[in-house]
């Protein structure tokens, strides 16, 4: 992208401000920012105070699109309405800022960032954590339906197959763990100091000499268990 020119030296006041372009992002898993509306407030000035940094924006981002950057990270990640979004800009952004944002330019522009991600979102480290466990869904539903009804599974050895499966695939147990929730629904329990999940298990050499029973093919009730995960993944 190219530079915008540098303006003058008197401050312009802008009113009109183009909509944000839709892409990728507005499909990733995004959060927004943790604490009270006190604490998120705080975040939000030090983010325009301290994080924003205005010459890179400069070099990079026409002045209407910067404004819409910021004010869509004030109204989705730090949850500001419309009249703090006011205030907060024309306190703390329009200083160093080679524009004058007006009031009516500033609601303009948080009307239109409605239907658009906050890039602070989903940079987010609770957001990187919902993308990798995302990124693990399909893997693990094809775990989860290799095993059977009933019983325990315990965490370890599960993650041992899963791992036995996959074994070019960096991952966290952790992260592991989240994916097998999101797709069953289920709690681990705890016993002696080992974890388990209960309602299913992984199939013994019996169970596996079941032609029907193989990994990719799903059996009655390893349907039960997943089809519901696979139509939510389908929204």
């Amino acid at each position: 992208m190219t530079a915008e020119p540098t303006p003058s030296s008197k401050a312009a006041r802008r009113k009109n401000v183009p909509p944000i372009r839709t892409g990728t992002a507005n499909r990733l898993p995004w959060v927004t920012a943790t604490g009270p509306a006190s604490v998120r407030r705080d975040k939000a000035i030090y983010y325009l105070t301290q994080a924003f940094d205005h010459a890179e924006h400069r070099q990079f981002d026409k002045p209407v699109m910067a404004l819409a950057k910021v004010v869509c990270n004030l109204r989705h990640y730090f949850r500001q309405d419309q009249e703090s979004t006011v205030r907060l800009i024309q306190k703390h952004y329009n200083p160093k800022s080679d524009y004058q944002w007006s009031e009516e330019g500033i609601r303009l522009t948080w009307d239109r960032v409605a239907p658009f991600t906050p890039f602070l979102g989903f940079v987010d480290v609770d957001a990187q954590s919902k993308r990798r466990v995302a990124d693990l869904e399909d893997d693990v539903i094809d775990l989860i339906a290799f095993t059977r009804s009933g019983g325990q599974a315990s965490t370890k050895e599960l993650f041992a197959t899963f791992k036995a499966w996959h074994p070019d695939l960096e991952v966290d147990p952790r992260v592991f763990g989240k994916a097998v929730k999101a797709a069953t629904g289920i709690n681990t329990k705890s016993s002696n100091s080992e974890r388990y999940y209960e309602g299913f298990h992984l199939p013994s050499p019996e169970e596996l000499m079941d032609t029907a029973h193989t990994p990719g093919a799903l059996q009655s009730e390893a349907v039960e268990v997943t089809a519901p995960i696979r139509e939510r993944g389908a929204a």
